[in-house]
């Protein structure tokens, strides 16, 4: 009988997981000077960073549901 084929490991969760909190580490100093000093143009930035990161987590999150119904098709069809 043959093995079920091997799946490839999710490298792109981890990389993203880091780029966000290394944003946030330099985002929340950034945050606070800029509302100390009333730096608007540096807070609407760092909004606009927030706001791109949350929907680039929204669609990394609906791609990697598509592989993983995509590999359990593969597994499924496998089993039969």
């Amino acid at each position: 009988m043959k093995e079920p084929p091997k799946l490839k490991p999710d490298r792109s969760k981890p990389a993203f997981t880091a780029t966000v909190l290394l944003w946030i580490m330099l985002a929340i100093p950034g945050a606070v000077g800029a509302l100390i000093y009333q730096e608007w143009l540096v807070l609407c930035g760092i909004a606009a960073g927030l706001i791109f990161i949350v929907l680039l987590a929204r669609f990394i999150r609906h791609e990697s549901q598509k592989v993983e119904a995509h590999e359990e098709h593969i597994m499924k069809l496998w089993r039969y």
